[in-house]
């Protein structure tokens, strides 16, 4: 019971913690986070060329499709926008 009152109270002081973001300088987090960054770029895995090539492709088709969808509802819309609008007169 009393670890628990004291954890409260150490979460109600608000105090910042010595690794915390609020007591290193401006310019160490600056490098902090370039150094995360060269890091995390060291685990990025690039497409061999066939794979580039396979991606490429699935984007020019899906893009000529969602054309396609698109250009057929715009006639459709558009036909029956002229079918409303010619009864009308």
């Amino acid at each position: 019971m009393a670890e628990a009152e004291a954890s409260a109270r150490a979460v109600q002081k608000n105090e910042p913690t010595p690794g915390s973001d609020e007591q290193v300088g401006l310019f160490r987090r600056i490098a902090r986070f370039i150094r995360q960054v060269i890091d995390e770029m060291k685990k990025v895995v690039y497409p061999t060329g066939e794979e580039l090539w396979r991606y490429f492709l699935v984007v020019i088709v899906f893009v000529l499709i969602i054309m396609t969808a698109v250009g057929l509802a715009d006639l459709g819309f558009g036909a029956l926008t002229d079918l409303i609008f010619s009864s009308i007169q």
